[in-house]
């Protein structure tokens, strides 16, 4: 609702602004859109007002999009999860090597096993991946998904 405010009070700043400043140039014969005003309030008004307009319409996009108030270390995350996010939907399966860079990329610490290797946030263990000569099974591979995710939305 913000947005939408700050949106149309800068868009009617910047076409008063313009018409103002128009305005100014009543030297032209049949030129003139208000009687009214001098010609220096006319391109003084209409300057700031056209200013006002330019600050108020970027304001509402800053407002309106919060991914770009985000640091870079949080955009990459955030894209990282909208890929995790995306890959559970569709229902495809990775290898054990996608899943160790999709952790590693979250800032998880990996620890090699014997069998598996262990993502851990800080101190928490978060999951295990299995090393397997194959592919893993999609339940497997889902459910350490879930788990990264999961745990990057506790940390996030």
């Amino acid at each position: 609702m913000k947005t939408r405010v700050l949106r149309f009070v800068g868009f009617v700043s910047l076409v008063v602004g313009l018409i103002l400043i128009l305005n100014s140039f009543s030297r032209v014969t049949g030129f003139t859109i208000i009687d009214s005003i001098g010609e220096e309030t006319s391109s003084i008004a209409g300057i700031i007002l056209f200013i006002a307009g330019i600050l108020l319409l970027s304001t509402s996009r800053v407002a309106e999009n919060p991914l770009e108030q985000k640091t870079g270390e949080d955009k990459k995350i955030a894209r990282i999860r909208g890929e995790i996010e995306q890959t559970l939907r569709s229902g495809s399966v990775g290898t054990e090597r996608d899943l160790r860079y999709i952790a590693t990329k979250l800032g998880y610490n990996l620890v090699e096993g014997g069998n598996h290797t262990s993502v851990y946030n800080g101190d928490r263990l978060v999951t295990q991946i299995p090393r397997h000569s194959g592919d893993l099974k999609k339940g497997t591979y889902r459910g350490i998904l879930s788990s990264l995710y999961d745990e990057s939305e506790r940390v996030a």
